[in-house]
């Protein structure tokens, strides 16, 4: 997600105009706080691993920053980590065969539900 912005900020009877594209934050200009959009998931690769779980899959998107948790059909991996804001890796946890939706939680909330994961009985 990208928000498209125009500030006009002036001080001490100068102003300047500002343009810019905020891919993960807004921020309240009157009382400081910072809200964190979703993260979005693109890609997850490869797209289909075992059943027992382990397998180990690359996430692409935006918005991982501060990822709190990454599930696999609900399951939480094994272990993630968070490589870049838009790259993320994870193992997967054991599931039963058919697609299943990847999600990362970030404190801005989560990604939408998807099918970007299959198990199958490899």
């Amino acid at each position: 997600m990208e928000i498209h912005t125009q500030i006009t900020y002036c001080s001490h009877g100068t102003c300047m105009n500002m343009k810019s594209m905020i891919p993960l934050l807004l921020l309240n200009l009157a009382t400081g706080v910072v809200y964190a959009a979703p993260p979005k998931l693109t890609s997850v690769a490869p797209s289909i691993g075992t059943t027992a779980g382990g397998t180990v899959i690359t996430l692409q998107g935006s918005g991982f920053t501060g990822a709190k948790k990454i599930t696999v059909r609900g399951i939480a991996c094994s272990r993630f980590s968070v490589e870049t804001p838009t790259s993320a890796t994870c193992i997967t946890p054991p599931g039963k065969v058919g697609t299943a939706s990847v999600v990362v939680r970030t404190a801005g909330g989560a990604n939408k539900a998807n099918q970007r994961f299959t198990y199958a009985a490899l």
